[in-house]
């Protein structure tokens, strides 16, 4: 008599396969994350797509109401009217919780004119909630006018102690800038900005933030009515700076706890009036080559101007030159 074989182990076990495999695809996994790890996923998106993925799960509908950073952006939507529309519906429906990081950003080119309202309201937002991280950028425009300044966007915040990181682009800073009120800055990023202040050729514009340990100054220029200025960058605490195409200004730099700097510039417009850095600790240096550069008299002009920039650096435990720099020093 021939004995048939149980399959009854290998039939409960296909049953159980069976239970997880519907199990899964019926679960929302989503909707069963820990409400502080779905604000910090949604965080690393700009507020649009933010508002979009919240759709995914019916428990998520008003997670993006709590997210604490806002990315707002004008390619967000096509055409100023919807983004204005997107933008106070933003505001006014999220839930009254301070922020962490709120960045504006006309990456379209709108023009500063056509939105400066948005902007300013967005900003007042911005420090009415605590910020700590602000981004500004109000997109490149040839006709710097007063609309642009540092103090109309900002003249009517007054001694704010939770801003710890500022960063700017195409805005001019006037002489309001240094009088902001923003003591607890740690960190500034400062990119195309016209520099104009009432300080004449002489500008000190840090000298009032006491506690910043980063600063980077990045395609920055002067009005057009002047060529060249000084531009002084002084800070007790400063241990970070980056310097990128500062073609107009001679910089003087005094920072006794500076230990890190980092220099982008065309040769011909290297220039370094006094550095006094007793801390640093290293000097990663990067010369452009322009037209002419072959010539002799250049050259020995480019070699004079490194060499005093190399004068300010002699204490740095290590230098970094890129290829362009030794070739002129050679």
């Amino acid at each position: 008599m021939v004995k048939r074989r149980c399959n009854c182990g290998l039939r409960k076990a296909g049953k159980r396969r069976r239970k997880v495999e519907d199990t899964s695809s019926t679960t929302d996994r989503l909707s069963h994350l820990p409400e502080p790890i779905i604000y910090h996923i949604l965080s690393f998106l700009d507020t649009k797509s933010a508002v979009r993925t919240s759709k995914l799960s019916r428990s998520w509908s008003r997670v993006w109401k709590h997210v604490p950073v806002l990315d707002l952006r004008s390619s967000a939507l096509r055409g100023l009217v919807r983004l204005e529309k997107f933008v106070c519906k933003v505001l006014s429906l999220r839930y009254d919780l301070n922020v962490r990081k709120v960045s504006y950003i006309d990456d379209v080119g709108y023009g500063f004119q056509r939105h400066e309202s948005m902007m300013v309201r967005v900003i007042k937002y911005a420090f009415s909630h605590r910020v700590q991280h602000l981004v500004v950028d109000t997109g490149y425009d040839s006709n710097h006018d007063d609309t642009h300044r540092f103090s109309f966007l900002f003249g009517p915040i007054k001694n704010c102690d939770h801003l710890e990181t500022l960063e700017l682009g195409s805005v001019t800073l006037d002489s309001g800038f240094g009088y902001s009120g923003f003591r607890m800055l740690t960190t500034l990023n400062v990119r195309a900005c016209m520099l104009d202040t009432d300080q004449g050729d002489d500008l000190d514009l840090f000298c009032n933030f006491p506690y910043l340990r980063n600063l980077i100054l990045s395609d920055c220029f002067l009005p057009c009515t002047k060529s060249e200025g000084n531009l002084r960058v002084c800070g007790p605490e400063l241990v970070n700076l980056e310097l990128n195409a500062m073609d107009q200004f001679k910089i003087e730099i005094f920072t006794p706890k500076l230990t890190y700097l980092n220099v982008r510039q065309d040769l011909d417009s290297l220039g370094f009036s006094k550095l006094t850095l007793p801390s640093l600790d290293h000097a990663d240096i990067g010369m452009l080559k322009v037209p002419g550069y072959d010539s002799d008299k250049f050259k020995a002009q480019m070699q004079q101007n490194l060499t005093s920039l190399f004068h300010g650096v002699h204490n740095a435990r290590s230098l970094k030159l890129h290829g362009f720099s030794v070739e002129v020093i050679l």
